[in-house]
């Protein structure tokens, strides 16, 4: 009797963890690259009564074990790193990853701290800085020059889009499909300002929510 009230309670705690991930899932069904969770279950060891015995010389066919269940346990929560599709917001700085990566953020100034994203939407600070809505800057190969530079993909330095190079304002700037930032000044003249690098894991699943990287 005991035995049974355990595996349906070990049944109702496990399923009680998917319904808490399906809701996380429902809750945040509008959260910009929000990558919903899956729970795995499995069985708990199982308690033998009588062992398996082979065929017995005296004609006897053989006996297969008797176990009983000791109920279930969640083996797994996985997050589901599918892409999303790609809607138009009207904003140069609303950027969608296609295939695997992270955009990199910094949590300090020194770039030190590391948070990874597939949240792409960056605003413009008061200093040109690309940051995200929690104000953290956006991380890549900077440099200004009006010759297009060799990208190196190991640079991890703040972005930014000066609002002035040289006594020359900003007219406009665009981001290309491989992450080339290009600005425009009053003057006519074409800055390419840097390059936004992506990190990819091997076990992206082995990443933790919320924790910075040094």
């Amino acid at each position: 009797m005991l035995r049974s009230m355990y595996s349906g309670v070990s049944g109702m705690k496990t399923n009680q963890t998917k319904m808490d991930v399906i809701g996380n899932n429902i809750a945040n069904s509008t959260t910009t690259a929000f990558k919903a969770g899956r729970v795995q279950f499995r069985d708990l060891f199982s308690q033998s009564q009588a062992r398996a015995q082979g065929p017995s010389a005296a004609g006897r066919g053989g006996v297969n074990p008797k176990q009983v269940g000791q109920g279930v346990s969640v083996s797994a929560i996985d997050t589901l790193f599918e892409g999303g599709s790609m809607q138009p917001t009207g904003r140069d700085l609303d950027l969608g990853i296609e295939g695997e990566g992270f955009f990199v953020v910094a949590t300090d100034r020194e770039g030190s701290k590391l948070r990874f994203t597939r949240d792409g939407a960056f605003y413009k600070d008061q200093d040109g800085f690309l940051v995200n809505a929690e104000g953290f800057r956006l991380l890549g190969d900077r440099f200004q020059s009006t010759e297009l530079p060799d990208v190196d993909p190991s640079v991890r330095e703040p972005l930014s889009i000066p609002n002035e190079i040289e006594g020359h304002k900003l007219d406009s700037f665009s981001i290309d499909e491989s992450g080339l930032i290009t600005g425009v000044y009053d003057d006519g003249s074409v800055y390419y300002l840097g390059s936004i690098t992506l990190a990819k894991f091997e076990n992206n699943g082995g990443l933790e929510e919320g924790r910075e990287h040094l």
